[in-house]
């Protein structure tokens, strides 16, 4: 199984990580884990997360969802986050292209 990985950043905030998907479910809904933020990072539930555009996959400030809650490790930080979308009812999904100069 491949995992999906994209780079993403805290609105309202200088912390980026990676956020990727993860196995389980919390109160029946599929989150999304937002790993490597600062040990510190001044994050709270409610936050959105954004694509960062780092890395070139994907477009800056895309909608991501929203933490639901911070785990603060020694080294790091990561955060658990709810889609922005609920997956159970996607049927449509559009693919937003660079335009070519």
């Amino acid at each position: 199984m491949k995992k999906c990985q994209v780079s993403a950043k805290v609105e309202g905030s200088p912390e980026v990580g990676i956020l990727s998907g993860q196995r389980g479910s919390f109160d029946g809904t599929p989150m999304l884990r937002l790993k490597y933020l600062s040990t510190d990072a001044a994050v709270q539930k409610g936050q959105r997360v954004l694509t960062s555009g780092r890395g070139g996959s994907f477009q800056a400030n895309i909608l991501l969802g929203t933490i639901e809650s911070v785990q603060k490790g020694a080294l790091d930080s990561e955060a658990l986050v709810r889609p922005s979308v609920n997956f159970a009812d996607l049927s449509t999904v559009f693919v937003v292209l660079d335009p070519v100069h």
